[in-house]
């Protein structure tokens, strides 16, 4: 299908998030940033995963807050994705951002390795 699209076009700033793959995103400050701030959240959402769901889910989710937060509001960034008829770029969706934030601290905390029971790790 030939679907005409109806994104409002930005120019991406360095403090910009980009989403997808690839050596443009992966070289972006802003995407360094979200990285370096998901990897950081990452041990909290990793400990809640721990508790039951009933707990675990609104402290989830204000980890989740906390990293939207961290590059619209301190980084002045915003979340961007590229149009692949155009190639440009344009804001993406509050609630798909919010979800591709959720998805990565998620798949970072599966990383996050706890110290055995009875290990001398914090000796």
């Amino acid at each position: 299908t030939n679907k005409k699209s109806c994104h409002a076009f930005v120019d991406v700033r360095n403090t910009d998030v980009l989403f997808g793959r690839g050596g443009r995103s992966n070289h972006n400050t802003g995407n360094q940033n979200y990285l370096r701030k998901v990897r950081e959240k990452a041990i909290d959402y990793a400990n809640a995963s721990t508790l039951s769901y009933k707990q675990q889910r609104p402290i989830k989710k204000r980890i989740t807050e906390e990293v939207l937060s961290y590059i619209q509001d301190e980084c002045n960034g915003r979340f961007l994705k590229m149009d692949p008829q155009t190639d440009r770029w344009y804001v993406e969706d509050a609630n798909i951002a919010y979800r591709k934030v959720r998805q990565a601290l998620h798949d970072q905390s599966n990383h996050v390795s706890f110290p055995e029971e009875g290990s001398n790790a914090n000796v």
